[in-house]
């Protein structure tokens, strides 16, 4: 008889405990080693990624803090007031006084490791409710503004930015082949009815921009 048919005629009891045996390793793995665990690796592995980005951005929050309150104004060089931080995963700048401004998506796709990836980049300052631009680019709430309706107008200017940052992360020549899609994860909720019918309720808008070096590298190859 061969080793495999020897297995098969095995008690039920035998199967019983090795069934039993692998629960409680995979169980045990997931509670004691999850790093260990193939269901469990990459949640971990995401949140201690999480967890030294948000504590790279409390490090400077408070750095930042403490130079206002002792110079009552924001530094004009903010390189000059950065917490000692041993291999940062975030880039800070500041697009204007009292605003921060944390970079984690760039860094993250120049990363040159071989292996595919995918970043996951959401925009929480275009969400309502929103904090509007001072002097934007579209005049919201003067005579003069490219949209009428005031929240869309201020909204709008929020949406170029993340389009202005997109522009800069897709131009980079640092940029490994990489393929980019912005998409709404739900329609705009706005109550206003002057302002809702600016959009399609039931329907988000998106774009893909697809890199043509991966075409082009597919086309060549024999």
């Amino acid at each position: 008889m061969s080793g495999l048919g020897r297995l098969v005629q095995l008690p039920r009891s035998w199967w019983r405990a090795a069934l039993l045996a692998l629960v409680t390793l995979f169980i045990g793995t997931a509670i004691l080693l999850p790093r260990y665990n193939p269901v469990t690796r990459s949640s971990l592995q995401g949140a201690e990624s999480s967890g030294r980005v948000w504590n790279e951005i409390i490090l400077w929050r408070l750095a930042l803090m403490d130079y206002v309150r002792q110079h009552e104004s924001w530094p004009q060089d903010l390189a000059s007031v950065a917490p000692e931080i041993a291999e940062p995963r975030v880039r800070m700048s500041s697009p204007s006084p009292f605003v921060l401004q944390a970079d984690v998506v760039r860094d993250r796709l120049l990363q040159k490791d071989g292996k595919p990836k995918m970043v996951y980049w959401l925009t929480l300052n275009s969400h309502l409710p929103y904090v509007s631009k001072r002097n934007g680019p579209l005049r919201c709430g003067r005579q003069s503004a490219q949209i009428a309706n005031k929240i869309v107008c201020e909204l709008s200017e929020l949406w170029l930015d993340v389009f202005a940052q997109v522009n800069q992360i897709a131009a980079s020549r640092s940029l490994p082949p990489t393929d980019i899609l912005v998409v709404g994860d739900h329609h705009t909720p706005l109550w206003e009815r002057d302002a809702a019918s600016h959009f399609s309720l039931q329907k988000v808008d998106w774009f893909l921009l697809r890199d043509q070096r991966k075409s082009a590298a597919r086309t060549r190859s024999p």
